[in-house]
């Protein structure tokens, strides 16, 4: 940077710029210009070879957020650690600008390199799926989830399930985890990656519409024939007071499930007969709107 303090001697044209000492390259800013003023500051500057930086701009509103990418190359770089900043100017008043802190290891070993992370809705589960090119002391993933939400601080990521990493590969690995979504709404799901010696990193976020059942159903149990449990499965398209009970072939109840009121949504629950006999048993689920019955077979 040069600075120009006083420009008061009579100037009818100047020019301006930088130069090699045999005068025979450089960089001009202007030539023969007339409007050069007191105080006139020049910086010369060039981003750096390794960065690029895609310039996010925009609005943010409450309680939402935006990803700003920073591509790295780290060719030629000494082998080490490394810090910078990065600053984001805002209209805020208050904080009109904001500096990150931001730190990078610059290493030989090969990295958790993902590569894909997606999610789908099936039977009404959310499945989410991943791979990695390469992993380096990958102790596995965290799976996060949070509900989408307009009021600023009204729900946090929280951990739903973990999925054991390869630890060490350079070969392509894929991932699979499923999610039971009891409550329709918005949902947005994260990776948190741990290594061993418990350091961690998070994906994107990937966000994901859960919609809820349109009508009531009962859905026969499954395993059928069972020894000694097996799981129970309905949907509810509305909150509902609803109790549900096994019976056997008299028509006596012996044993009730649930008996209370459930969100919106598909469910399951699970059926222990450890303390009945081998035979055929009836289930049924009943509310004030909705009856069903199904079969089911104890074989022990």
């Amino acid at each position: 940077m040069f600075y120009y303090n006083n420009l008061n001697a009579t100037l009818t044209s100047a020019t301006v710029g930088i130069e090699n000492g045999a005068g025979n390259d450089g960089l001009q800013i202007a030539y023969d210009a007339a409007y050069l003023t007191n105080n006139l500051a020049v910086q010369i500057a060039a981003d750096p070879e390794w960065l690029t930086l895609n310039n996010y701009s925009g609005t943010i509103y409450s309680g939402n957020s935006i990803n700003v990418g920073l591509l790295i190359n780290t060719d030629g770089i000494d082998l080490g650690d490394y810090s910078m900043d990065m600053e984001i100017t805002t209209n805020d008043p208050v904080h009109p600008l904001m500096v990150v802190p931001i730190t990078m290891t610059v290493s030989s070993e090969v990295p958790v390199e993902l590569v894909s992370f997606n999610a789908e809705i099936v039977d009404g589960k959310v499945i989410l799926n991943w791979s990695t090119a390469t992993e380096t002391n990958n102790s596995g993933f965290q799976i996060e989830k949070r509900e989408k939400s307009n009021v600023k601080g009204q729900t946090e990521f929280n951990s739903v399930g973990f999925v054991t990493g390869k630890g060490t590969t350079t070969e392509k690995t894929f991932y699979s985890y499923s999610d039971k979504n009891e409550k329709p709404g918005t949902y947005l799901y994260r990776l948190k990656q741990i290594d061993f010696d418990g350091t961690f990193s998070y994906s994107n976020e990937i966000e994901i519409e859960v919609t809820g059942p349109k009508d009531f159903a009962l859905y026969q149990n499954y395993p059928n024939p069972f020894n000694p449990s097996t799981t129970i499965k309905f949907a509810l398209p509305v909150k509902t007071n609803l109790s549900l009970s096994v019976y056997n072939t008299l028509g006596e109840k012996v044993a009730e499930i649930f008996n209370g009121e459930l969100e919106a949504g598909y469910h399951e629950m699970m059926f222990d007969a450890s303390g009945l006999s081998s035979g055929i048993y009836f289930y049924k689920i009943e509310s004030e709107n909705y009856s069903a019955t199904k079969k089911l077979m104890l074989l022990k």
